[in-house]
């Protein structure tokens, strides 16, 4: 994209227009001159200060940007919010997230005589201690949400000057995604070179699908009638519950066996190699099919969260992280990539969006291609609630709660999700601690809390291997009074999709404040029941080995789709007993035993060959 740089006001060519189409009532005209000719189509960008020595003030335009000498009017506005300022205000002001804080940086006033300093607001609040007198300000008090930021300058005795234009941004801890509504929402990246594909292509992105009925709404869309290249969702997808993911190339698609759900993140990648389209879901292969022949190409712009070919097919929900490469990427290479920022200079990579910016006019492509993506719709900020910070101190903290791993065994587990609850009138929740963990180890972990006292722990893994009896992470608590007795109620663990028995804390603050806990099995008081499995691998049956059962329980057999293939009740029992389970008729594969007593689940794997 090429900067136009400043619009100047230009009341000859504005009293001109008004000649020539009269504005309507409530409306003038206002004509701005750039210091450069435009000679292509695309879009430009313009520096969104206006200057002119009067009417200072916030108004409503729709205006259409172009060049008269040649005749390419090209962008036309809706109604948008703009700011006319002054000489004495303070200009170009942006802000920046390095997911710690927001880095603001603006150009002084051009009439700077006696000009002492600044002063830094946001949202309309100021934030800065003594005047700031350098045109950059690093704001660390910030949580996650959403801010404006202005700017106003200082002058000698007292004087002030105008408010800058605002800057906007949205800012989390592990960065925002993009919120799609749906509607009309949608990233247009203008054609490029390294964006027509021939030969080989990896395409790749988080999203999470909202409750909708959009029909095949689109995540990356590029072509004319027939794709380029497109990944989407499907949701006549032969009747699997939810949409099932979508890989078109030209006339040839590919649909996934999968089926994803609403709510959910999922980590999408669709790969060609020059024969084989695959499919890979959260780092794993779904599906693949084989055919020859080189991609077709067009000049089209490239979209994220529409149809490239129609104003249609828009996507309801979040995106994150859309890369597109000219390379091949194999199945481990999606895996160790999937959850890391890349440099930008990774062999093959011609698109990288981090969908971070959220209150802007463009999402950066972090490519070395350039890219950029430009947002038609409104702030779109994620909804997701708050991130809670990582504390990392196992000195400084006043109540360390470890949550233990009593049941997996020596397991590389691709995503664990852990929910706990607390009383927020009580306890205060400060974030969790990582270090000499196990979590400490995976690729990314994300932490929310909610008002209600919910905190949520999602950790995806890359290669570490958990291992039993060790702590998974520390949650870091604080008694908001004395004389507290409470709970931390420990209510889901959730590894690759299996539920795991849970433990509860109860939290006791004592007269002077200080705090202690114990652990309390919410699911029994006595010994847990035992089960073991043999052999394993498995050929014509298995062996599954209970002992302990105070009350009847519940054997199931559950396959890696998640569907239950087998079931059984055992009655109570107090001596060991093996049950003997036909699995001649099972598809080789892995499985998992569950046994269900009381409030407790008993987990264990094993293979069929």
């Amino acid at each position: 994209s090429v900067k136009i740089g400043v619009i100047n006001y230009s009341l000859y060519y504005s009293q001109r227009m008004e000649k020539i189409d009269p504005a309507p009532p409530g409306y003038v005209w206002w004509v701005g001159v750039g210091n450069k000719n435009i000679k292509d189509k695309g879009i430009y960008k313009a520096f969104p200060d206006i200057y002119t020595g009067q009417h200072i003030g916030d108004y409503q335009l729709e205006y259409m940007m172009g060049d008269s000498f040649n005749g390419l009017n090209f962008l036309r506005s809706e109604k948008k919010d703009i700011r006319v300022i002054s000489s004495r205000s303070a200009s170009d002001l942006t802000a920046k997230s390095d997911n710690k804080s927001i880095q603001l940086q603006w150009e002084a006033p051009t009439n700077n005589y006696g000009l002492v300093g600044y002063d830094v607001y946001r949202n309309n609040h100021k934030i800065n201690n003594g005047i700031v007198k350098v045109s950059k300000y690093v704001d660390k008090t910030i949580t996650t949400g959403s801010y404006s930021y202005t700017v106003v300058p200082l002058y000698l005795h007292g004087m002030k000057g105008n408010i800058s234009v605002p800057a906007n941004i949205c800012f989390a801890h592990q960065g925002t995604s993009m919120d799609f509504d749906g509607k009309n929402d949608r990233v247009i990246v203008f054609d490029n070179p390294s964006l027509r594909i021939e030969h080989k292509l990896t395409m790749e992105a988080w999203i999470k699908l909202k409750d909708a009925d959009t029909y095949q709404p689109r995540i990356i869309s590029k072509g004319t009638i027939e794709p380029d290249y497109e990944l989407l969702l499907e949701n006549e997808s032969q009747g699997l519950q939810g949409y099932s993911l979508m890989f078109s190339l030209k006339s040839t698609s590919l649909q996934s066996k999968t089926p994803l759900a609403a709510h959910n993140w999922y980590h999408v990648a669709a790969t060609y190699d020059g024969v084989y389209m695959k499919l890979y879901i959260n780092g794993k292969l779904d599906c693949q099919r084989k055919i020859y022949g080189h991609l077709s190409t067009s000049d089209s712009p490239l979209y994220i969260g529409r149809n490239s070919s129609s104003p249609t097919n828009y996507f309801y929900g979040d995106i994150d992280e859309v890369r597109i490469w000219n390379t091949c990427r194999t199945e481990q290479q999606i895996n160790d990539y999937d959850s890391r920022n890349l440099t930008g200079e990774e062999n093959g990579l011609v698109g990288n969006w981090q969908m971070g910016e959220g209150c802007s006019i463009t999402t950066c492509d972090l490519s070395k291609e350039n890219n950029d993506g430009f947002l038609v719709g409104s702030c779109w900020c994620s909804e997701e609630f708050p991130y809670a910070e990582e504390t990392n101190s196992l000195t400084n903290s006043e109540l360390l709660v470890p949550i233990m791993n009593y049941k997996v065994k020596n397991i590389k587990p691709y995503k664990i999700e852990m929910e706990f609850k607390i009383n927020p009138k009580l306890l205060e929740f400060q974030g969790i601690n990582k270090q000499y963990t196990q979590i400490e180890h995976f690729g990314k972990v994300k932490t929310y809390y909610e008002p209600d006292g919910t905190i949520k722990i999602i950790g995806w893994n890359y290669h570490h291997t958990i291992m039993e009896g060790d702590v998974l992470v520390y949650l870091d608590l604080k008694a908001i009074q004395k004389k507290v007795n409470t709970t931390l109620d420990f209510q889901k663990c959730n590894i690759d999709g299996i539920l795991m028995r849970t433990m509860s804390a109860t939290i006791v603050a004592d007269a002077a404040g200080m705090s202690t806990f114990s652990f309390t099995n919410i699911n029994t008081q006595q010994e847990s029941s035992t089960m073991n499995v043999f052999p394993n691998p498995a050929k014509n049956y298995v062996n599954v080995e209970i002992g302990n059962i105070s009350s009847a329980a519940t054997l199931q057999i559950i396959n890696v789709a998640g569907q239950v293939i087998y079931s059984e009740t055992i009655a109570a029992q107090d001596v060991k007993t093996i049950h003997t389970i036909d699995v001649s008729q099972f598809i080789a594969g892995l499985y998992i035993i569950n046994l269900r007593h009381e409030n407790e689940i008993s987990v264990e794997k094993f293979a069929v060959h």
